[in-house]
């Protein structure tokens, strides 16, 4: 039934007509004038098949990547807590210097 409805939409000219499609946003363009100075972070949940390769003990991989050069650092991490992502984020901007990275972007900023 469900495959008929589908069909019958599809070729159905009013159907096609009112049909909503989301707009199109405009790509921006970001311009860096060095290496580490924007950096991208984002936690990474495994499945359960992904974690039983790390013997079920890490959960998680938090990944930071540089816009400019594109370079990625990624740690395992067990639980999804501030603390573990703050002490990688010490250990990447320690491997760097502070005085580099001046923006680090997140999917909540």
């Amino acid at each position: 039934m469900t495959s008929d409805v589908q069909k019958y939409i599809s070729f159905c000219s009013e159907c096609n007509k009112k049909k909503h499609e989301p707009p199109i946003k405009e790509k921006k363009n970001i311009i860096l004038g060095r290496p580490l100075e924007r950096l991208q972070g984002d936690l990474i949940h495994l499945t359960p098949s992904q974690a039983a390769t790390c013997n079920k003990t890490y959960t998680y991989i938090f990944s930071v990547v540089d816009y400019f050069s594109k370079y990625k650092w990624c740690f395992t991490i067990k639980k999804k807590k501030g603390k573990a992502i703050e002490k990688f984020l010490k250990s990447v901007i320690a491997t760097l210097g502070h005085h580099l990275f001046s923006k680090l972007i997140t999917e909540r900023n």
